[in-house]
């Protein structure tokens, strides 16, 4: 238990050792901040880089082909089209026909009032 408080208090205290230490300024620049630099702009750092942006190129077209695809086949499939035989628009015509030959009155009842 002591053990254990001991390794906190001596981790924290090199932490914050560090952390002073990162902040001295020589020239320009502060310590932390040459490592910053330095982690971004090496040498050893940049082909890393360039795989690693490689790789989300990588994951983002084919994470575009893979959505167009599917909205594409999604859209084919759940494509609804309304079309009529030759049959129905036929029968609907011989239906039309029926129902103004049987109201031959309609001019009538206007000439009556």
């Amino acid at each position: 238990m002591i053990s254990g408080l001991f390794f906190i208090m001596r981790s924290l205290a090199f932490t914050f050792f560090i952390i002073i230490i990162l902040q001295i300024r020589i020239g320009p620049m502060t310590l932390e901040e040459r490592a910053f630099h330095w982690a971004q702009n090496s040498s050893v750092v940049k082909p890393i880089q360039m795989a690693a942006e490689s790789g989300v190129h990588l994951i983002q077209q084919s994470w575009n082909r893979l959505t167009r695809r599917a909205s594409q086949e999604s859209s084919q499939r759940l494509q609804i089209k309304f079309e009529r035989s030759r049959q129905y628009f036929q029968s609907k015509g011989q239906d039309l026909r029926e129902s103004f030959s049987s109201s031959e009155t309609w001019g009538s009842e206007g000439e009556e009032d």
